[in-house]
């Protein structure tokens, strides 16, 4: 047993000694030189971003006698303790780094970037990258790479080590501070019931909310040279935005437009929010809610064919920089449907006419108004003028609208929203009788979660319907699917009128003379008895 415990001392002995020689073997012999680097680590950064360190102290040496301690990497930089930057004193070289020559760009995968540099302080820095803008306020950072002797407790130091010390050089790991700068618009009380997409009619009045947030800048973007903007736009597509509707509150709070805290411009189809520097300084953190009123114009887009709405915010995020970030931008969308009407609008893919209503006469034959020579008399009938007819919904009798069946017998129905509607005929076409039937028609909607519509139906005197569904990729149609179900209005061709000279004449004219020398035959034969019998008295 003891021989057990001397051969595990040994080993443990012999253990120690390897480890310090390995310690002591990157050291020993070796003169630090300002060709040492290693590395700094920058965490929680979104990915794709520009990331750069600027150096501000750097490290001094002497040949023959190592490193000697720190000194300004500039001697213009307003750092009182060389090994103690202050954050006010951070903060204000964060501003003017980047302009004093190139920094070190750190390379990333993911969230977390690095860089291999030489000993000193290094700020580092968050901007756009080439395809990326960040959606956040990155605050600087402060890393450092800095000489160690062996054993001391990892501290920045400007005590010399020279070639007979063991040392060591440590590059700092440091999470980037940040804060987020979001928006959203929401349609407020939609009859879809999903606050992203809905489906109105030409005329109707929107109500819309946008929400975001004012970004907490630090204390390098409060300086009298220093940009700070933080403006909320927003684009309408088909609708105008209703005069004296748009209302701004602060954390709840109702606040008027003011010359020290915010511009606002409203025109046709555009809304701008501007806020000023002082007060978006004095108010990182709170809560900015928007609310207006627009009203649908455009009845140009049906069916699939949205009227796309965006909103994003534009916002400074360096303080030295001259070009602002933005954030990713949030949509609405509204839709009107149509009958005969395109399927996808004015779009040029995936498009077609729909055909749910169409004009015929008693045998099926569409009545058209093409030129009875231009027609084809095995399908088509002519007429000089369309039937007239008029669309009124069931809920709101003061839509109405008309429509006059073209050449093909369809009556294009447009700036429709989902509901009930009456189809009445108010006009024959030229040469037939009126169709006195009211029709009944409704149309329904569904939608996806972000807003966009999956499909609809228009029903038609409860036929089975026609269903169109899309299918999206990234919000971009690829496919429409779905075939119209026709619903035939048919009238009766009227009894010819005979022309003048024709058979129609002539039948007539010998019918009246038979009638009339029948009449006179009568006439005669009865006097002639009369006078027989008198004769004979």
């Amino acid at each position: 047993m003891k021989n057990l415990f001397k051969k595990l001392g040994a080993l443990l002995v012999a253990a120690v000694m390897v480890l310090s020689l390995c310690t002591a073997a990157f050291a020993d012999g070796q003169e630090p030189t300002d060709a040492d680097r290693a590395t700094i680590t920058v965490k929680n950064v979104e990915a794709g971003l520009t990331v750069t360190a600027y150096q501000i102290t750097k490290a001094k040496y002497l040949e023959g006698k190592g490193f000697q301690g720190y000194e300004k990497a500039d001697a213009s930089y307003a750092i009182a303790d060389i090994l103690k930057p202050t954050p006010d004193e951070i903060a204000a070289l964060a501003k003017i780094v980047p302009n004093d020559g190139a920094g070190v760009q750190l390379t990333g995968n993911g969230t977390t970037y690095t860089a291999s540099v030489a000993p000193g302080y290094w700020i580092v820095l968050v901007t756009a990258g080439t395809n990326t803008t960040p959606a956040k306020i990155y605050n600087p950072m402060l890393a450092g790479v800095y000489y160690s002797r062996n054993g001391t407790d990892n501290r920045m130091t400007s005590d010399p080590i020279d070639a007979s010390e063991r040392w060591d050089l440590k590059g700092t790991t440091g999470y980037m501070k940040s804060n987020s700068v979001t928006v959203d618009k929401v349609i407020v009380n939609p009859g879809s019931e999903n606050a992203k997409g809905d489906d109105v009619a030409i005329g109707d009045e929107v109500s819309y909310k946008i929400t975001a947030t004012i970004p907490e800048y630090s204390a390098e973007y409060n300086t009298d040279t220093s940009k700070v903007e933080y403006i909320i736009h927003d684009t309408l597509d088909g609708l105008s935005i209703k005069a004296g509707t748009v209302e701004v509150k602060i954390d709840g709070t109702a606040v008027a437009e003011n010359e020290d805290k915010f511009t606002v411009t409203a025109q046709g189809q555009n809304l701008q929010i501007a806020f000023k520097k002082g007060y978006i300084l004095a108010n990182g953190g709170k809560t900015v809610e928007v609310n207006y009123k627009a009203i649908l114009t455009d009845d140009a887009k049906v069916n699939f064919d949205p009227h796309t709405n965006t909103v994003y915010v534009e916002y400074t995020n360096s303080p030295s920089g001259t070009a602002n970030a933005k954030t990713e931008e949030k949509k609405t969308y509204h839709y009107t449907f149509a009958i005969d009407g395109n399927i996808n609008g004015t779009s040029t893919t995936n498009n077609r006419k729909t055909t749910e209503l169409v004009k015929v006469d008693e045998n099926g034959k569409v009545i058209s108004t093409r030129s009875e020579t231009e027609i084809d008399e095995s399908k088509e009938t002519h007429a000089g003028v369309g039937a007239t007819f008029t669309l009124t919904s069931k809920t709101d009798p003061d839509k109405v609208y008309t429509a006059i069946t073209d050449e093909n017998g369809y009556m294009y129905f447009k700036g429709l929203d989902a509901g009930e509607y009456t189809l009445v005929e108010t006009v024959a076409p030229e040469g037939f009788t009126l169709d006195t039937n009211p029709h009944d028609v409704l149309i329904s909607a569904s939608y996806n979660a972000d807003g966009t519509l999956a499909s609809y139906t228009i029903t038609i005197d409860e036929n089975p319907g026609s269903t169109y569904t899309a299918t999206y990729d990234n919000g971009t149609i690829t496919k429409i699917d779905g075939t119209s179900s026709v619903t035939y209005i048919r009238n009766t061709r009227m009894g010819e009128l005979p022309s003048t000279g024709g058979m129609g004449t002539y039948l007539f004219t010998i019918i009246g003379v038979v009638v009339m020398a029948g009449a006179a035959g009568a006439f005669f034969i009865s006097r002639r008895k009369e006078s027989d019998n008198q004769n004979l008295q």
